[in-house]
């Protein structure tokens, strides 16, 4: 990532302040970090000073320093440290104004994917589809919060041919951000479900996350929804519906004209969901169906993502610890069901670190 920024830039970008405690070379800032453990701490990379529920960024303004690092943005000058400082009104805004700023200068394929569940998995296994003909850039993980979004559209350079963000929200209000950051050309929405409902404190909370998990796909030139079994696929102004059926370990999309065929490597309705999504998505931008099967036979599990693990003892663990709502306890115990024949225990881990 060499992101190029001069300090009048940033300063335009975020209206900062700058105070110059120590005589800067003239260079561009090529990389920030919100984490003074980083290994890119040099002379040209930012360190944003974030505030956390447990912890302060400016804690370790000084480790930043010892690695290196000469320009920090933060809410609160620190006079006693020897390090330049662009000085702004909110950390957080000012990091997501950098990351729309860098956005704005690419006009690739952008795809951003949100819902309830799958997220992560459809972007793994799209980039897993797709790497043979693009190249991508894809949120780290799961960075799909407000941080983590802006995060990871700062990874965009000149040579990525593809991107793909994933964005998470849990109340009203957070979806814009997001979606000035990411500003998809494609869409996935992955479907609904009770996680984070009771950020959403209203009539029908499932209606209001919609609602607002929808403003990120607002300026999009193509749209895939996923909807109880059936693919919803929106382009210029039309509106295609695709039942997906499995047959086999084999994903049918039944288009008005055809029906296309993926073997797939599961047998789960998640499975099903997810890479019929990748399929429609892959078929958007123009690769072949043979292209589509050679790649999707071969779909890899994701970490803490029904994460399948044969015990000591000739037991299995499906390992779903990243979240926990209803709907994906649902999908886990169907996905232990389907895993436990044979074998005389079978156990299903889940837990939402949240606590939500």
């Amino acid at each position: 990532m060499k992101l190029d920024l001069s300090i009048e830039e940033l300063c335009l970008i975020t209206s900062a302040r700058f105070v110059d405690k120590k005589e800067l070379p003239h260079y561009s800032i090529d990389v920030i970090v919100i984490d003074s453990r980083s290994p890119m701490i040099a002379a040209s990379t930012l360190f944003v000073v974030l505030k956390g529920n447990k912890t302060n960024g400016a804690f370790y303004v000084q480790d930043f320093i010892d690695k290196g690092g000469e320009l920090i943005l933060t809410e609160q000058e620190l006079p006693h440290l020897n390090v330049n400082q662009l000085i702004v009104q909110n950390t957080l805004t000012a990091l997501q104004q950098i990351a729309q700023f860098h956005r704005k200068k690419f006009t690739i394929p952008v795809i951003g994917i949100t819902g309830s569940n799958g997220k992560t998995i459809v972007k793994e296994w799209l980039y897993h589809v797709l790497k043979p003909h693009f190249l991508i850039v894809r949120s780290p993980k799961s960075y799909n919060s407000q941080i983590g979004v802006a995060l990871s559209v700062l990874e965009m350079d000149q040579s990525h041919t593809l991107a793909i963000f994933e964005a998470g929200i849990s109340k009203p209000n957070e979806m814009a951000n997001l979606q000035a950051m990411i500003l998809p050309t494609i869409g996935i929405f992955t479907g609904i479900g009770d996680a984070h409902n009771s950020g959403f404190l209203v009539e029908n909370p499932e209606i209001a996350k919609k609602r607002e998990k929808f403003i990120l796909f607002k300026d999009v030139d193509q749209l895939i929804e996923w909807d109880h079994s059936t693919l919803i696929f929106r382009k210029d102004s039309r509106t295609t519906t695709i039942p997906v059926k499995l047959d086999h370990q084999t994903v049918q999309l039944e288009f008005p004209d055809k029906t296309s065929a993926f073997p797939i490597p599961y047998h789960d309705f998640a499975a099903v969901a997810n890479s019929a999504m990748v399929i429609l998505t892959a078929q958007a931008l123009g690769v072949t169906d043979e292209e589509i099967a050679a790649q999707i036979i071969r779909l890899p599990a994701i970490s803490m993502r029904l994460e399948k693990m044969i015990g000591k003892n000739g037991n299995i663990l499906i390992n779903d610890v990243y979240n926990l709502d209803q709907k994906s306890l649902e999908i886990g115990l169907h996905y232990l069901f389907l895993n436990q024949e044979g074998l005389e225990t079978a156990v299903f881990i889940a837990e939402d670190p949240n606590g939500i």
